[in-house]
C-alpha cells in the first residue's frame, strides 16, 4: 500500500529532489515535480494528488506563481491539501489568499480565533503554512 501521492513544485533542484527523497522515505508517494508554476498546474491537474508543496515565488517570474497555482488548485481540487513554503517572510501576500490553516516551523498547528493567523512574534512561522481537507 502506498503512502498520499504528493505534487512538489520548487524552482531549487537541490530543495526540490531533497524534500521529495524525505518525503519519499517518509512514506509518500511523489508522484509529480515542477520546477515552474505552470508545469506545477498541469502535472496536478493530471495527477489530482492528495497533497501539494509549493514555493511561493517560481518561475517565470518568481513573483507569487506557488500562490496562485495553491489559489487554482483550491477552486479547481479543493479535497486536495496545500502546503505552501517560501525562504521570504511574505505573510502579507499569502493572507489575501486566505487559506484557512497555518502551521508552525515546528509542524504543529497554530491558528487565532477565527482560523486567522497567530500575529505573536514567534507563535506561527510565515514560512510554512498548511490547508487541511
Amino acid at each position: 500500500m502506498t503512502g498520499p501521492r504528493v505534487v512538489l513544485g520548487e524552482d531549487d533542484v537541490l530543495l526540490r529532489e531533497g524534500l521529495a527523497s524525505l518525503l519519499d522515505r517518509s512514506g509518500f508517494e511523489v508522484v509529480g515535480l515542477a520546477g515552474d508554476g505552470p508545469r506545477l498546474l498541469t502535472l496536478v491537474r493530471e495527477a489530482a494528488p492528495d497533497l501539494v508543496v509549493t514555493d511561493i515565488r517560481m518561475p517565470p517570474t518568481h513573483t507569487t506563481e506557488g500562490l496562485e497555482a495553491a489559489r487554482d488548485i483550491r477552486q479547481e481540487l479543493p479535497s486536495t491539501a496545500i502546503v505552501v513554503l517560501s525562504a521570504y517572510a511574505e505573510v502579507e501576500q499569502a493572507m489575501e489568499y486566505r487559506l484557512p490553516r497555518w502551521v508552525s516551523a515546528a509542524g504543529t498547528p497554530c491558528s487565532a480565533p477565527g482560523g486567522n493567523p497567530p500575529t505573536a512574534p514567534g507563535l506561527c512561522h510565515p514560512a510554512a503554512r498548511a490547508v487541511r481537507r
